[in-house]
This record gives structure tokens, C-alpha cells and sequence, in this order.
């Protein structure tokens, strides 16, 4: 992983896309909340604080205002394993899980099994869902964390995951799947294949769900290989799919490199 610096900007934060010691520049309509620290994970609670995953010396959940000044810090321990995956519930309690595999939240504290790579909260706060890097989807209650299904379904990666304020489950996959959930039941309501798929996000309105795909899954890989890599990388895109219908509406490119986040 690039230890360097990186910026916490309003809607996202980087934490590999500069060289050691570079400082990402931000573009001209946004906002710099914070320098100096990776950002894993970022969240917006229901109060409208930034809640965010940094590594500095040791992983800290760290909650700040609209100003970018830190209100609250929690650490998580040292940087043995990522911390990738952030969920914020409508209480305000935030979940967290990584690379050890471990989900931690509101007195929860449970293995899942394999290293975790996605989670969400259901917009009515009843359900948990959780994804890996083997690619099964499983699904607790948050009441008492409660497992209720899994479903070994992608063959590779979950890379996101999001529930549709209709309450229907999407989940994105390295293996180039999207696929559209019920919930509780996990039975699949229709599914989009193409390019590896990197992230998701749900239109408020419940009818339109963005992905964000790439030509290849974006893989940490050492800082020489890494450069090399990134010369050789085909175009990421954007593409629009109908909740209703599960059918592909548009898609766009541009973007000379995995598209990592959606919103």
C-alpha cells in the first residue's frame, strides 16, 4: 500500500492514486477538509458528519463537521490489516469491517469468515449486508446481528454493495456481475454482466442504480509494477441500470482507469 499523503475532500478520498509523498490536487469546485492522512472509507451519517476510515500512525474512525474539524476519534489498531469497508446506520452507528475478516459495530464484534470487502445498512435500518473477496453476500439483522442468509453467487470480489430506498439489495462484483437482490429472502431479481464492476450507488428516487466499471479489476500491486500496470490499463465507465427492470439504460467511458466510486 502508498503510504503517502492524500487529501479527504467533501465527497471522496484517495488513498493509492499518487506517487509516494505527492499530494493529489484538488479540482477547482472542491473543498479540502483534511491532508496527510489515507482515507479507506467515507460515510455521511444522518447528522451530516463526515464520517471517515484514515491511517495515520494507527486506522482511526474519525468523525468531522462541515468544516472538515475533527469532532470525534476512535482508533482501530494498528495498520495490519486494511480497514476498507464503512456503513453508517440511521442511529448513527457506524460499522466497520476489513481485511481480517471482522465486523465490528454497535456490540458486534463477529469473524465473517473471510477477508470482508463491502458492507450496507438498509435504509429502515433492519438489515446488515456484508460482502467478501470470495464473493459471497451475506445478510444479518442489525437488531441482535443475527446471520440470516448468505448466497455464494459472484466468483469473485464483492467490490460494493447498496440497498435501493425500495429496500432491494445491489451487489458488484469482479466478476463482472451486478446483481439485484430481494430482501430478506436474497432471491435474485435480475443481474447486469460486463467489465469487472468497482462501485455502485442508488438514485434517490429508487428507480436507477450507477456503476462504476473497469477494464481491469484494480489491484494494489508494488510501486514499479504498479506504474507499469497503470500505463497499460484500458478505459473505466459509467453506466446507468433500471432498478425496475434490471436492464441497462446507458453507459459512458472516459476515464482513463478504474472507476473506483459512484454517487
Amino acid at each position: 500500500m502508498n503510504r503517502g499523503q492524500a487529501a479527504l475532500a467533501v465527497v471522496l478520498g484517495g488513498c493509492c492514486a499518487h506517487p509516494r509523498g505527492a499530494t493529489a490536487p484538488a479540482p477547482p469546485d472542491t473543498t479540502v477538509l483534511a491532508r496527510g492522512s489515507l482515507t479507506y472509507a467515507l460515510a455521511v451519517a444522518p447528522d451530516g458528519q463526515l464520517v471517515s476510515v484514515e491511517l495515520g500512525e494507527q486506522f482511526e474512525l474519525i468523525s468531522r463537521d462541515a468544516t472538515g474539524a475533527p469532532r470525534r476519534r476512535v482508533s482501530l489498531g494498528p495498520p495490519e490489516r486494511d480497514v476498507v469497508a464503512l456503513a453508517i446506520a440511521a442511529d448513527g452507528s457506524a460499522y466497520l469491517a476489513g481485511e481480517d475478516g471482522v465486523l465490528r459495530g454497535a456490540a458486534v464484534w463477529l469473524h465473517l469468515g473471510a477477508a470482508a470487502t463491502a458492507l450496507a445498512i438498509s435504509p429502515d435500518g433492519r438489515w446488515l449486508a456484508t460482502g467478501d473477496d470470495t464473493g459471497v453476500i451475506c445478510l444479518r439483522r442489525v437488531a441482535d446481528a443475527a446471520l440470516l442468509l448468505c448466497a455464494a453467487v459472484h466468483t469473485a470480489r464483492v467490490a460494493a454493495l447498496a440497498f435501493a430506498p425500495t429496500g432491494a439489495l445491489a451487489s458488484a462484483s469482479w466478476d463482472g456481475q451486478v446483481i439485484l437482490w430481494g430482501v430478506p429472502s436474497l432471491s435474485i431479481l435480475g443481474r447486469v454482466a460486463g467489465d469487472p464492476a468497482t462501485a455502485l450507488a442508488c438514485a434517490a428516487n429508487g428507480r436507477h442504480l450507477a456503476v462504476g466499471r473497469s477494464a481491469e479489476p484494480p489491484q494494489r500491486r508494488p510501486d514499479t509494477e504498479q506504474r507499469l500496470h497503470d500505463d497499460a490499463l484500458g478505459e473505466g465507465t459509467v453506466e446507468v441500470i433500471d432498478l425496475d427492470t434490471a436492464l441497462l439504460r446507458w453507459r459512458r467511458g472516459g476515464h482513463r482507469g478504474p472507476t473506483t466510486a459512484v454517487a
